[in-house]
């Protein structure tokens, strides 16, 4: 079950994370710009980078939605591997004193650095859970209907966190406060 979740919770992150990242050609644009920020300076560079970063999220996504098998765990090694990566890159950010966002879930995430530290050290543990095929075999049915809704409640939680955060910053409250529709 536990095995389950995991797939679930990291099978919806990356498919959002894809998704909001292409949707549109500005999000792309605005995602292989970002990609600046991490030392990447060359334009085509970046653009190869950004559409395989998108295309292995997506592959991600569809092979974590398949029931849990050993082509899943394996999916699983690598997607911990590139989760450690960006951990890594953000963290290194963050301690140069960086603030930038980092376009994880397309232009609108603006979600500071230590929220995504905190999203994918949650990633991170769902990832080492599906290694280690922890609550893996046969389910019932309810436990594995359990497993599905509680991995999606957590992708849900690490998606929506930036989002929240984003809505409900000092700065934004303040904004919102001062438009003619806040004194109706």
């Amino acid at each position: 079950m536990a095995t389950l979740a995991a797939a679930t919770a990291l099978a919806l992150v990356f498919a959002v994370s894809a998704v909001l990242k292409a949707r549109t050609t500005d999000e792309f644009a605005l995602f292989v710009a970002s990609l600046r920020d991490y030392g990447l300076r060359s334009f085509r560079v970046r653009r190869v980078i950004a559409a395989g970063a998108i295309t292995a999220e997506a592959a991600a996504a569809l092979i974590l939605a398949v029931p849990v098998s050993t082509l899943v765990r394996r999916v699983m090694v690598v997607v911990s591997l590139l989760l450690v990566l960006t951990l890594v890159n953000i963290i290194r950010a963050a301690l140069g004193g960086e603030k930038r966002a980092c376009h994880c879930f397309g232009s609108k995430d603006t979600a500071p650095l230590w929220l995504h530290i905190t999203g994918n050290c949650v990633l991170l543990t769902l990832g080492a859970i599906g290694v280690l095929g922890i609550g893996a075999g046969t389910a019932t049915p309810g436990d594995a209907l359990f497993g599905a809704g509680l991995g999606l409640i957590l992708g849900a939680a690490v998606v929506g966190s930036g989002f929240l955060y984003a809505s409900l910053a000092p700065a934004q409250l303040a904004v919102a406060e001062a438009s003619p529709r806040a004194k109706l």
